[in-house]
């Protein structure tokens, strides 16, 4: 819900906020993602799937919960763990200052309402245009 909110109605303070959140949550799963002993069990079950009684929705949820964890770095050493969640901490931050650029990018993002532009868009597009630009004017 709060990325939502950022995407559809962000201002400064909120963007800020979003780098703090991204970081903490990044933090939060990192340890959760790379247990060893959470692994080990999904482990177990993994190794035994095809001797289970699963349904096709439970062997996926099954495959794919290992796969995440696997790919988290859950089987790595815990030299390598370290380096792992150093390096989700730079994507988080990454990730979260990229959607920043691309959000104030699209925020400048003005149409043209000249009459070579109107008409190489569809009539759906033109339509919804001026009906938000009708919107906007009267609130």
């Amino acid at each position: 819900m709060f990325y939502a909110l950022v995407g559809a109605n962000s201002n400064p303070e909120l963007l800020e906020v979003e780098k703090e959140v991204a970081l903490r949550e990044t933090r939060h799963w990192n340890p959760i993602m790379m247990n060893a002993v959470l692994f080990g069990r999904i482990s177990k079950l993994y190794e035994a799937r095809k001797i289970m009684r699963l349904t096709p929705e439970q062997r996926r949820l099954l495959e794919r919960t290992w796969t995440r964890f696997h790919r988290a770095g859950a089987g790595l050493s815990e030299e390598a763990k370290t380096r792992m969640a150093e390096l989700n901490e730079r994507l988080s931050h990454l990730s979260t200052e990229f959607s920043h650029h691309l959000l104030a990018d699209e925020q400048g993002f003005t149409l043209s309402s000249a009459p070579t532009t109107v008409t190489a868009c569809r009539p759906s597009f033109v339509a919804a245009a001026r009906s938000g630009r009708r919107r906007a004017q009267s609130a």
